[in-house]
């Protein structure tokens, strides 16, 4: 077989390093995996709890931003020779040195087949034309296996599907002590960068830009990103509708004064609150006569307090203003839908 025969990907150089090494690194992620603190390892870089190796299109998600933002298929499935150092697998059940020296010819031969019958089921896998990278769904125990014996070509079911242009995305970074990454689609929806450094360096070769959070405008407060994404539980952030929250339930109600004495919706009750001041206002003359009666220094001096407390009391209700607190927790019922174009794809 030539290197004709295989899967032209289409990408740049630039491009297919990036993607091959990303497939690099799965693959031996894959060969330390069930193997104690390798796999602790895994788990935490992933952000998962798992026993074996993850799936292709898991690994992918933690690296590549808006990954199934454009999922449907671009055309129809074909069936293709593909570089196996290009694609995303999984040893979950197995791997290469399971395998008994005698059957190794026999598989290779069979991965090298594109098959009709029921006798092995032919490797489906999902190509991400514009990253130039494929991932497993069927048959992904297979890439570890060629690519131990010599990084042969896989016979596969493929399905091409999109990715957004570059010119669409952004990298974005908040400066700090410990800086944090968003990537930004449209100018429009917000994901946080679970992996900025893996995802900055592959996303650079595809070509997106990175640019500083207060370089751009028209974003939201920091804040308000990150209390929507916990409190949304999801992974996108819509901009407009944040800023539309933003407008609407925080700044709008914040600016509107509210008098103690004047609650809309509610009676100020004036006797009973103007009986406790007149009360006190007595007690208070009634010490003050006291005090010029019996020269006590005590009472003259409480008789001082009565009357201030009185006078404060009287014009609270005319001196004091409220505003409306902003209540985060709102945030969770306009961000309990995805936003348009996410969905959710499951590789098995």
């Amino acid at each position: 077989m030539t290197a004709s025969d295989v899967l032209d990907l289409g990408v740049s150089e630039h491009m297919a390093t990036a993607s091959r090494e990303l497939c690099d690194l799965k693959y031996h992620l894959d060969m330390l995996s069930r193997n104690g603190i390798f796999q602790d390892f895994q788990n935490d870089w992933m952000g998962a709890s798992s026993t074996c190796a993850f799936h292709g299109a898991t690994f992918l998600s933690r690296v590549v931003p808006f990954l199934d933002w454009e999922s449907s298929p671009q055309a129809e499935p074909f069936n293709a020779m593909v570089d196996c150092r290009h694609v995303l697998g999984a040893a979950i059940k197995g791997k290469p040195g399971n395998i008994e020296a005698k059957e190794i010819t026999e598989r290779i031969a069979r991965y090298s087949k594109h098959h009709t019958d029921n006798d092995l089921l032919q490797a489906s896998y999902w190509w991400y034309r514009p990253l130039g990278i494929l991932v497993a769904h069927e048959g992904k125990h297979r890439v570890a296996f060629m690519r131990t014996n010599g990084d042969l070509p896989i016979a596969a079911r493929v399905t091409p599907v999109g990715y957004p242009a570059p010119e669409r995305l952004k990298l974005v970074e908040v400066a700090g002590d410990h800086p944090q990454y968003f990537a930004m689609l449209d100018e429009r929806y917000l994901q946080a960068l679970e992996r900025p450094d893996v995802t900055r360096k592959y996303l650079s070769a595809y070509g997106v830009k990175t640019l500083h959070w207060s370089s751009l405008k028209a974003l939201p407060d920091l804040n308000l990103v990150q209390a929507a994404i916990k409190l949304g539980q999801q992974e996108t952030v819509d901009i407009q509708k944040l800023n539309a929250f933003k407008a609407t339930e925080l700044d709008e109600p914040r600016k509107q004064k509210l008098e103690l004495h004047n609650l809309e919706g509610y009676d100020f009750e004036k006797w009973h609150y103007f009986a406790i001041c007149l009360g006190l206002m007595a007690t208070a003359l009634t010490a003050s006569i006291a005090s010029t009666l019996i020269e006590w220094r005590p009472l003259e001096f409480g008789t001082c307090v009565l009357l201030g407390a009185c006078t404060a009391l009287a014009a609270a209700p005319w001196v004091m203003r409220w505003r409306k607190r902003p209540d985060h927790n709102r945030l969770a019922a306009w961000f309990s839908n995805r936003a348009p174009g996410k969905k959710t794809r499951c590789l098995g």
